[in-house]
């Protein structure tokens, strides 16, 4: 295994190289672009990017280092959709995890959230962590909810859509074209969207974002990329919604938006999440539109199915710190064995 302190991941090694081209077929969240900007804008004080790689997995991960110990986890944040393991092989994977946990010194903790259970992936790096002497407990950390749209065009998904959000769309378009000069954009220069978000963002309802940087660096990345879809709604030429979508690989995101509060009796959100899905539908054709990570109410009236995102939580008994949680971690496991909280029964085998 070897180590990458503070990884560039703008100048990986060669080696790794077809990992992650194999990884960014899979999803978005696999791009060294986007660990890019994780590790340079979305990372809490104290964590530092790591890279952990063998020849078959790859781990990109962060460390905190100090008087608490050491700890290892995912490169992720609030923003991360889904995470992965970058592997060749479960084997590779498990393999891994073990030296991860045996590397001097040594972690206290590991964690990885937002993992797909279903994946072997998953299974190997429980087994992994296992392996080396760890105590380590499978937990959930969010649900998707989606649709798959394959062949599908905006009256088909219309169609399937509950009668209550069919009728808000019908009656409130109306009512905000009677009472303002309204236009959709869907097109245009990244950095003017960027204002028109950051505009809008300020009038809504949200609280300010805790890493300020990070959406208009991930935009500009997403642009570039060619995954970036947005929408703005204007009523009297000022923005008053928007939307930022990423469409990768045939998946279609909505990642984030935001309207402005005092227009919330004309429903701007539904208005645009509306145009936005007649959109993508006709431009892009995806085998799937998913609302990110959250199961908000709102999300179950634009789609049907729901999967989820589960994680790895893992602590060192041979440490002073690591012993100390372990009495936690265990008592954690008995109420998820009591109240049945697991994963797919795949998922939570450690082979």
């Amino acid at each position: 295994m070897k180590i990458y302190d503070s990884a560039n991941f703008s100048n990986l090694p060669g080696e790794l190289q077809g990992l992650f081209a194999a990884g960014a077929e899979e999803s978005f969240f696999n791009l060294p672009e986007w660990y890019d900007i994780v590790a340079r804008h979305g990372l809490e004080p104290g964590w530092t990017p790591r890279l952990y790689a063998s020849n078959e997995a790859s781990l990109i991960g962060c460390v905190a280092q100090g008087e608490r110990g050491v700890e290892v986890r995912g490169c992720c944040n609030m923003y991360t959709i889904d995470h992965s393991v970058l592997a060749a092989s479960a084997a590779g994977v498990r393999q891994l995890f073990a030296e991860i946990a045996r590397e001097k010194p040594l972690p206290d903790g590991v964690l990885l959230p937002g993992l797909d259970p279903d994946d072997s992936r998953f299974a190997a790096a429980l087994a992994g962590l296992k392996q080396a002497g760890f105590l380590a407990r499978p937990y959930f950390c969010w649900g998707t909810w989606y649709e798959t749209t394959a062949g599908q065009d905006f009256n088909a998904y219309l169609a399937a859509r509950p009668s209550a959000l069919k009728n808000t769309w019908r009656r409130k378009l109306p009512a905000l074209e009677k009472s303002s000069r309204i236009a959709f954009r869907t097109s245009g220069d990244v950095e003017r969207f960027v204002l028109d978000y950051e505009d809008v963002y300020r009038r809504s309802w949200k609280t300010p974002e805790p890493f300020p940087e990070f959406l208009p660096a991930l935009m500009r990345m997403a642009a570039h990329k060619g995954a970036l879809r947005f929408g703005v709604l204007e009523a009297d030429g000022n923005p008053v919604a928007v939307q930022f979508w990423i469409v990768w690989k045939k998946r279609a995101i909505i990642y984030k938006l935001a309207y402005d509060d005092k227009l919330r009796a004309f429903s701007p959100g539904t208005l645009l999440t509306f145009h936005m899905i007649r959109h993508v539908l006709e431009y892009d054709r995806p085998d799937e539109i998913n609302f990110g990570r959250g199961d908000d109410n709102y999300k179950k009236l634009f789609m049907s199915a729901r999967r989820e995102r589960w994680g790895i939580q893992a602590v060192n008994p041979r440490t002073v710190r690591g012993f100390s949680r372990s009495v936690r971690l265990v008592a954690g496991m008995a109420r998820d064995r009591l109240l049945k909280r697991r994963p797919p029964a795949n998922a939570a085998e450690s082979r």
